[in-house]
């Protein structure tokens, strides 16, 4: 009998603390040990730790008895997180709050570091994880992905001069016939130079 304990378990990732902005790509009802939940599957789709992959987990209550269908029937409380959640970011429903709601929606999420297991004992750092902690709200799909400050590429010519101190001035030409891409608002500062479209001069 070999002594090896083989664990098939993924690696959950493990990222900064913070708010990111994410696409919910797969929402499911799920078992686990501690009962069934919902789960909502958010990838990042921004900055450096973009296709991370994260999961919001909300506890479930279950009817007693199935429906006439025999389908299992779940039952949440106006006060359970799962429905609190959902009427703050999409608004009251009739009753019913299906999780599927949350496909293909972006979201601005809050990320938290688990560090302690169940009877709060530090769960070692090899083991620390990241989960979704709190749904901000919903946001365009567009727009709120966009850089800030927006970034416009436009073909310029700048001309760079700078007066050195010597007897005569020295001028530094340079052209591009290519599109250069410029922050917005100009001017702004970059090192010792003040940037425009036209050309740059000394602080």
């Amino acid at each position: 009998m070999t002594d090896n304990i083989t664990c098939k378990h993924i690696e959950d990732p493990l990222i900064p603390e913070g708010e990111y902005k994410a696409r919910c790509i797969k929402s499911e009802v799920k078992s686990s040990p501690w009962g069934f939940k919902v789960r909502l599957y958010l990838e990042i789709v921004f900055g450096k730790h973009n296709n991370v992959n994260l999961i919001r987990h909300y506890n479930l209550k279950s009817s007693k008895t199935p429906n006439p269908d025999g389908e299992v029937v779940w039952e949440n409380g106006s006060k359970s997180a799962y429905i609190r959640e959902w009427r703050r970011l999409f608004g009251k429903a009739d009753g019913n709050y299906p999780h599927s709601m949350f496909n293909n929606k972006y979201f601005l999420i809050r990320v938290t570091s688990v560090k302690l297991d169940s009877k709060k004992q530090d769960l070692g750092k090899v083991n620390y994880y990241s989960k979704v902690d709190y749904i901000i709200k919903e946001i365009d799909s567009g727009a709120d992905l966009m850089w800030s400050p927006i970034l416009v590429t436009i073909p310029i010519v700048i001309t760079l001069v700078k007066v050195l101190p010597l007897p005569e001035t020295i001028l530094i030409p340079w052209v591009s016939a290519l599109p250069i891409p410029i922050p917005l608002p100009i001017p702004t500062l970059v090192g010792e130079w003040y940037v425009a479209v036209g050309g740059c001069k000394q602080r």
